[in-house]
C-alpha cells in the first residue's frame, strides 16, 4: 500500500475535519512563508546602514520585530488549531469503539477485544489525532524549505553546503530528543489506558450489565479520561510550545536588541550586522524546517498503523466481541479452582504476567489476595472475571470451566464489587433493585450490614436519590451499599476488588463483620493492595513478582 493510500484509509476510518486541516495548513504556510519575508527588511536594513543612514536602518529593523512578533500570533493560532484536531478525531473514534463495544448486547469481553481496545488506546490514538497537524506542518514545511534551500545555495554555496551538514547533525540529535519527549506523553497515555478499562468495567461487572441506563455512568467516567488525557496532552503540548516558539521569540527579540545597539555604536562593522541580522535568523530557520520536513513519511507510516488497529476494532461484530457457552448448571455451591494457570501479554497497557499456579478456594470460605502494585494479582482477577484468558490451565466453579457457562448463569453464580462501585442517577432503593432481590431482603441486609439506620435518617429515605442527596455518604458507605446489593444478588461467588481507604477504626470494625457474615454464606474472594483485616480470612495467598504464595 503506497503512501496515498495510506492516507486515504486514514480519511475514512477517522473522518477528520477538513476545515480543521485546510486552516491548519494556510496557518502554517503563511507562518514559515514569513521568514523569506523577512530577508527584504533585513537586507534594507543592512543597506541603510552602509550608507549611514542610521534612521532608516532603525525602521528597518523595527519591521523585522514586527514581522517575528506576527510570527508568534501565528504561532498561538496553530496551537490552538493542533488541540482541536486532536479533539475532533479522538472524539469521532472514541465515541466509535465506545458505540462499537455497546452494541455487543452487554455481553462480556474476549480477552483479546480488550487487549485490541488497551493497545488502541494507549499506543496509538495519539498519532491518529495528531496526523493532520503535522501533515500541514510537513507540507509547509517542504514548501518553506525547497525556497529557502533555492535562495541561499544560489547566493552563497557555503551557507547551502552548511545547511545540509548541520541538517545531518541535528538528525541524531533529533532522535535522542524525541526519546525524551515521550516522557510526557506516558501520562498521557496512562489516561488513555484507563478510559478503555471503562469500556471492559461496563462489561465485566457482572451484577450491574443488566442495566442499559448504566451506559450512562459509564460514559462519565469513560469521558472524564479522555478529558484527562487531552489536558496531559495539552500540558506537553505547552512545553513544546515553550520550547519552539517562545524561546525563539526571546532568541529573536534579543538579536533585534543588540542589532540595534551595534547600529547606534558607530564603530560597529557590517559584517557583524550581516551576521545578526541573516544568519542567526534566516539560516538557522532554515536548518529547522530541513530537518522538520523529514518527518513526514514516517508520521505517515505511524498514523497508518494506528489507523489499522482503530479500523480492526471498528470492523469487529459481536460475535466478536462476547464468548459464552452452553451450561445451563445453576444452584452452584462455589467452590473456585485455578489449576496451571499462567498470563503474559507484549501488548502495551497489559495488565502484569503471572506465573504458573493451582489456587483451590473452598466452598462459603473468605480468601485473601493481595499483594503491591503491578505484582500480577490484577491478572488473577481479570482472568477470574473473564476479561483475559490464562495463557495456560483452566479456571472452574464447582468443576465446570468458567468459559462453559451460558452469559445468564456466569452471572447469576458471580457478583463483583470494586472500591469504585457505579451507580446511576436514581434512588438508593431502584439501585439495590437491580440484584433481583425483594424489598423485604434489601431492608434486611442493610440492617446486617450496618447501613440501614444512616438511610433512614434521611428526608427520603430509601427513595433518596443517590447521585443528588447523598453527599453525606463516604466512600465507605457506597462501598458497603455496593456489597448489600451484590449480596442480595444471591450469587454464590463474591469478589472484591479494592478496599476504601481512609476508614475509621469503626468503619474497619463493621466491615470485618460484614465480610464474616458474607463468608458464612458465600465464597468470598478479596483483591487488595495490603493485608488488610488478614486474620478474618481462612485462606490468605500473597502474589509478588507474578507469584503467588500461601501465607
Amino acid at each position: 500500500m503506497n503512501n496515498i493510500q495510506k492516507i486515504k484509509q486514514y480519511i475514512q476510518v477517522v473522518e477528520p475535519k477538513k476545515w480543521v486541516f485546510i486552516t491548519s495548513l494556510i496557518s502554517f504556510m503563511a507562518r514559515y512563508l514569513l521568514d523569506l519575508y523577512l530577508a527584504i527588511p533585513s537586507a534594507n536594513a543592512i543597506t541603510s546602514i552602509t550608507i549611514g543612514d542610521i534612521h532608516s536602518t532603525i525602521k528597518w529593523l523595527v519591521v523585522v520585530c514586527i514581522v517575528v512578533c506576527i510570527q508568534q500570533v501565528l504561532s498561538f493560532i496553530i496551537d490552538r488549531l493542533f488541540y482541536k484536531t486532536i479533539e475532533t478525531c479522538w472524539q469521532s473514534v472514541y465515541s466509535k469503539i465506545y458505540d462499537k463495544i455497546s452494541s455487543a448486547s452487554n455481553e462480556s469481553f474476549l480477552e483479546t477485544s480488550k487487549q485490541k481496545i488497551i493497545n488502541t488506546a494507549y499506543n496509538n490514538m495519539s498519532v491518529v489525532g495528531e496526523f493532520p497537524h503535522y501533515a500541514a506542518k510537513y507540507i509547509s514545511y517542504f514548501v518553506q524549505a525547497f525556497v529557502t534551500i533555492i535562495i541561499l545555495v544560489k547566493n552563497n554555496v557555503l551557507i547551502g553546503a552548511a545547511i545540509v551538514l548541520v541538517c545531518v547533525l541535528l538528525y541524531f540529535v533529533l532522535n535522542k530528543l524525541n526519546k525524551k519527549k515521550s516522557f510526557w506523553q506516558n501520562k498521557q497515555y496512562s489516561e488513555q489506558d484507563k478510559a478503555a478499562e471503562i469500556l471492559s468495567d461496563l462489561y465485566n461487572n457482572q451484577l450491574l450489565t443488566n442495566d442499559l441506563n448504566l451506559t450512562d455512568n459509564f460514559r462519565k467516567r469513560y469521558i472524564s479520561h479522555v478529558s484527562k488525557g487531552q489536558d496531559y496532552l495539552y500540558k506537553h503540548g505547552m512545553y513544546l510550545s515553550g520550547t519552539e516558539n517562545w524561546i525563539p521569540f526571546a532568541y529573536n527579540a534579543i538579536i533585534c536588541a543588540l542589532s540595534i545597539y551595534l547600529v547606534i555604536l558607530t564603530k560597529s562593522s557590517v559584517f557583524t550586522l550581516t551576521l545578526y541580522l541573516i544568519l542567526t535568523k534566516y539560516l538557522s530557520q532554515a536548518i529547522k524546517q530541513m530537518t522538520s520536513s523529514y518527518g513526514l513519511l514516517s508520521q505517515i507510516h505511524a498514523t497508518h498503523v494506528g489507523t489499522l488497529r482503530v479500523k480492526n476494532i471498528l470492523d469487529m461484530t459481536t460475535e466478536d466481541l462476547i464468548e459464552f457457552g452452553n451450561n445451563q448448571t445453576d444452584n452452584l455451591d462455589g467452590q473456585v479452582m485455578f489449576t496451571n494457570c499462567s498470563y503474559s501479554s507484549d501488548a502495551p497497557g497489559a495488565v502484569c504476567p503471572i506465573k504458573k499456579f493451582n489456587l483451590c478456594i473452598p466452598t462459603h470460605s473468605s480468601t485473601l489476595i493481595y499483594g503491591s502494585h503491578k505484582c500480577g494479582k490484577r491478572a488473577i482477577y481479570y482472568m477470574l472475571n473473564r476479561s483475559i484468558k490464562p495463557v495456560t490451565g483452566t479456571i472452574t466453579i464447582d468443576n465446570i470451566n468458567i468459559y462453559d457457562f451460558s452469559k445468564d448463569i456466569y452471572k447469576h453464580n458471580i457478583a463483583t464489587v470494586t472500591n469504585n462501585e457505579y451507580f446511576y442517577n436514581d434512588s438508593i432503593m431502584n439501585n439495590l433493585l437491580l440484584s433481583g432481590a425483594s424489598k423485604t431482603q434489601i431492608y434486611k441486609t442493610c440492617k446486617d450490614f450496618g447501613i440501614h439506620n444512616k438511610i433512614v435518617s434521611m428526608q427520603n429515605s430509601y427513595n433518596t436519590n443517590l447521585s443528588k442527596e447523598t453527599t453525606n455518604f463516604t466512600s465507605v458507605d457506597m462501598f458497603v451499599l455496593g456489597l448489600a446489593r451484590a449480596y442480595c444478588s444471591n450469587a454464590e461467588v463474591l469478589v472484591i476488588y479494592g478496599f476504601p481507604t481512609g476508614m475509621s477504626a469503626e468503619q474497619k470494625q463493621n466491615l470485618e463483620q460484614i465480610l464474616k457474615h458474607i463468608s458464612t454464606e458465600k465464597t468470598l474472594i478479596a483483591f487488595s493492595h495490603n493485608d488488610w483485616a488478614k486474620n478474618i480470612y481462612k485462606n490468605v495467598y500473597k502474589v509478588e513478582k507474578g507469584q503467588i504464595s500461601k501465607q
